[in-house]
């Protein structure tokens, strides 16, 4: 199927080349359009690429030609104007000064000074008040249309600036008179605008996707300025460009992999997508895909992501500083979002892999006030399996599929409605007698209202549904284990902007229900009891005020307050205990039944979050705070995420989580803003982390209290971060040294860990080496490489064994005292694409990639067996340790 597949691509693009440049006409006559409009249009209909410099012949106009070919128009409009044509290989064109008709024509279309500017006016002159700042408002859309948030916007006073809202709106306080207005957004051209003020008045900017010129071309992720001046501190935002730029396993573009690049993020294990930010657990992150709450973000045993590249528009990663409106986790916040942003009616796109497909569309209907795209991806693994020479291996499955959609509807010019669904299933065997599976289900759906210039109301309801099982087939123990997690919610945010000041204020309502589980025998022969635990429902309200203020031209801060009221609500039945006593079996004393919704438990408490920034002619400082609640806790015995896990809700003997930091940073651009640097420091406090007692058993388990300890945390750390945003070759190199440890204090011995002292928390790593570069070989080839080191995390090694009725129980005398092998891999990619124009018709990329290249057998985690006459004698286990090579093709046409 893929190489017929394969072969009918082939076809339709020698399809779409069948016709020579020469040949190309237009359907109307475009006289007295400014040849790079001509010229856009060409490469928007015809497959054709035009390399040329804007200055040279933007106040050339197309002239009238009876054929109305494109490429003799083009020929009479620029005969005696300095410049010749040469076509190269039937579908390239190349602009270019005749030096000798230059020197006898006495111009220089180099200089662009000699380029009649254009002045745009705004306002009435009549109304104009020389001296007091007036309004400039406006929105930022592509060419589609579609507007595009996060635009980053300066003006040529150095001072000012902005960045557009969430609905491609912005703001400027001006003084009349002449000024020159720069936008800029990754992946876009740059496009400048000189106005001349009057008074309060709109203008509308639409940007057009990076063209190939004959300049060498430039990406700047449009904020290297803007990074200094905000008071983002610990705040890193990647693009989809960025991301795809990376080198990725089997070939496919991840975005858990691709955040592992910067400072303080690393991921639990070889192929786990769960990440540990600033030393914190892999529970301790909120994940949002447009709102919708992730529990579980991997696929394939963590080799892949949830999230669907074809269809991710901007990551943004939140290490501190965390704003009000998002709602709690102790350690970070990763936001991503995904865009129906469509250039056509229709537009199909997708991709063939060694392991995995994916196909997708988008398109613009309704008079382009509706746009969609949908995606889907699928892997086919099992082959790969089969091929492995062990018994095991071949008689093991791993696969998986999920499905996106996104469709967004501009109502008019204050309302729009944007709709996001996702579903997910997952399903992997070991041998043949155990099948782990997953689904996740979710969708979000938010209306955006503009009450005026000012205010924008946004409403937001989103739901997400999180089920996990284990199906066992060993004979005469046949079973189905069940486990899962719901939250949904609902989000009033307002977002007001005037003066200095730009405020955001919101109410939010949660609602989880957990299923600690249930076991049911999957067989008539099954010695299977049947069993369920009960569930576990709880609410959070919340509500939030922040303020980002424009102090002085070097100072901003941005200081918010969130309040959050969670309540555990019946019915559930518990257990009570004798006072001052450890929780254990030998101290129950009784149960208590709740009702339905009567409350069990009750927590709330304030979450200030701020930040503030200065901007010294050297650098700019940074210094912040912010305080996080967390009340969701992911019970596990392992180090990434099995379907023997369960997620617990805060109750009255499990508290919430609760952080609070303290960062300071320094940033500092360099030569034009080519190059970034930044420290950042910091240092975390953590109250009721969860441990565990020696011997744990948290599956099936009605009282997990009587298991699980509460610990004191601390952690610090010190990150460097050093990026290169412009020219062929860009990247970043990032290092980072950082400590977390946990101490269990308790009067009872069996509720003390290494009796009370401090020990490494099993996310302590504390080295963590980063290097990614992209460099643009050609306009169309390009090559990747990564690498990553880390510290090996902490395990805890058996000091002894003994043997008890002739079964062999480990003696541990400390946890977390030893430590795995550190971790370090290379990963190279080799693209070619076949994207060098706006609008091309057919748009394609091969991408070949090594994972692992120099084949290192990373330890994924540690085993002891016994050995006779001996202690306990490790083995490393290895998820990937070979080199693996892969080839990806991808397509986009319409």
């Amino acid at each position: 199927m893929p190489r017929i597949l394969l072969s009918g691509l082939l076809l339709f693009s020698l399809g779409l080349h069948a016709q020579k440049i020469a040949d190309f006409r237009f359907s109307y006559d475009p006289v007295g359009q400014s040849l790079p409009t001509l010229i856009h249009q060409a490469e928007s209909n015809f497959p054709v690429t035009v390399f040329y410099k804007k200055a040279w012949i933007d106040s050339i106009r197309a002239v009238s030609v009876p054929d109305n070919k494109f490429l003799s128009i083009l020929q009479a409009s620029l005969s005696n104007s300095g410049f010749r044509i040469t076509i190269k290989d039937d579908y390239y064109l190349f602009i270019y000064p005749d030096d000798e008709l230059i020197t006898g024509l006495g111009i220089n279309p180099f200089e662009e000074a000699q380029v009649k500017e254009t002045w745009v006016e705004i306002g009435d002159q009549a109304k104009m008040q020389p001296g007091v700042p007036t309004k400039l408002t406006g929105y930022v859309s592509d060419a589609t249309g579609e507007v595009i948030p996060g635009v980053t916007i300066s003006v040529d006073d150095g001072g000012s600036g902005t960045i557009s809202s969430p609905l491609g709106y912005y703001q400027l306080e001006l003084l009349p008179g002449n000024h020159a207005i720069t936008y800029n957004y990754l992946g876009f051209e740059s496009e400048q605008k000189k106005i001349k003020l009057y008074s309060q008045g709109t203008l509308n900017i639409n940007l057009y996707e990076e063209t190939s010129v004959l300049e060498e071309i430039t990406v700047e992720e449009g904020g290297a300025r803007d990074r200094l001046t905000n008071t983002s501190l610990g705040k890193s935002d990647l693009s989809i460009y960025a991301i795809n730029k990376m080198p990725a396993f089997m070939g496919e573009s991840d975005v858990i992999k691709s955040i592992t690049i910067l400072p303080g993020v690393s991921v639990t294990g070889e192929s786990s997508s769960y990440i540990s930010v600033r030393g914190g657990n892999y529970d301790q992150n909120l994940i949002l895909m447009n709102d919708i709450p992730i529990y579980n973000p991997s696929h394939l045993l963590g080799f892949f992501s949830v999230f669907n590249p074809d269809m991710v528009s901007k990551v943004s990663l939140y290490k501190g500083s965390v704003p009000a409106r998002y709602e709690s986790r102790a350690s970070s916040v990763l936001d991503v979002k995904l865009s129906p942003r469509a250039s056509s009616p229709f537009m199909a796109y997708g991709g063939i892999g060694i392991l995995t497909s994916s196909l997708g569309a988008k398109g613009k209907v309704l008079d382009d006030k509706l746009t969609y795209t949908v995606g889907s991806r699928a892997t086919y693994s099992d082959w790969v399996l089969n091929a492995v020479p062990d018994k095991d291996a071949k008689t093991s499955a791993a696969n998986f599929w999920d499905f996106n959609s996104v469709i967004e509807y501009q109502v008019n010019s204050k309302n729009s409605v944007k709709g996001t669904f996702y579903k997910a299933k997952d399903s992997f065997q070991f041998s043949e007698d155990t099948t782990y599976s997953y689904d996740q289900v979710g969708f979000s759906l938010a209306w955006n209202h503009l009450f005026s210039n000012d205010l924008l109301y946004n409403l937001t309801v989103s739901h997400s549904d999180y089920q996990y099982e284990t199906e066992g087939d060993a004979q005469n123990y046949q079973f189905l284990l069940k486990n899962g997690i719901q939250q949904s919610g609902i989000q009033n945010n307002l977002t007001f902007s005037r003066g200095m000041h730009a405020l955001e204020a919101g109410v939010h309502l949660n609602r989880f229900i957990t299923s600690p589980g249930s076991m049911e025998p999957n067989s008539q022969n099954s010695l299977v009891v049947p069993t369920t635990l009960s569930e576990e429902h709880a609410v959070t309200v919340s509500g939030y005020l922040e303020d980002e203020v424009k102090l002085t031209e070097s100072l901003r801060a941005r200081v918010g307050l969130r309040y959050t009221n969670y309540q555990l609500l019946g019915p559930l039945t518990t257990y009570t205990y004798a006072p001052d006593s450890p929780r254990n079996e030998t101290t129950t004393t009784g149960e208590i039944s709740y009702d339905q919704n009567e409350k069990i438990a009750n927590y709330h408490g304030m979450e200030p979050r701020a930040s503030i920034s200065y901007l010294f002619p050297w650098a700019t400082l940074k210094l912040g705070y912010n305080r996080l609640y967390q009340f969701q806790h992911l019970i596990s015995n392992s180090i990434s995420v099995t379907p023997l896990d369960q997620w617990k809700l805060s109750d009255q003997f499990i508290k919430p989580v609760i952080s609070d930091q303290l960062a300071l940073g320094v940033f500092r651009n360099f030569q034009d803003n080519t190059l970034e640097a930044s420290v950042e420091g910091y240092v975390k406090h953590y109250q009721n982390l969860i441990e565990y007692k020696n011997g744990a058993n948290i599956v099936l388990n009605e009282s997990l209290e009587q298991v699980l300890i509460s610990g004191e945390g601390k952690a610090w750390g010190l990150e460097f971060l050093l990026a290169k945003n412009k020219g062929k070759t860009q990247g970043w190199f990032s290092y980072a040294y950082s400590r977390t440890f946990i101490r269990t204090q308790s009067r009872h011995i069996e509720e003390r860990i290494n009796d009370g002292a401090w020990y490494p928390y099993y996310s302590d790593r504390p080295h963590n080496i980063s290097l990614s570069l992209d460099h643009k070989i050609t306009n169309r080839w390009s090559m990747g490489v990564n690498f990553k080191y880390a510290s090996g995390r902490p395990v805890s090694a058996p000091a002894a064994r003994f043997v008890v009725d002739n079964v062999t129980v480990a003696y541990f005398n400390e946890r977390n005292g030893e430590r795995i092998p550190d971790y370090h891999r290379a990963d190279i990619s080799l693209t070619h694409e076949n994207k060098v124009k706006k609008n091309q018709q057919f748009r394609s990329k091969w991408v070949i990639s090594v994972y692992n290249l120099y084949a290192r057998k990373n330890a994924y985690s540690i085993f002891f067996k016994n050995s006779p006459g001996a202690p306990a004698q490790p083995y490393k286990l290895t998820i990937a340790g070979a080199m693996i090579p892969s080839l990806t093709y991808k397509f986009e046409f319409n």
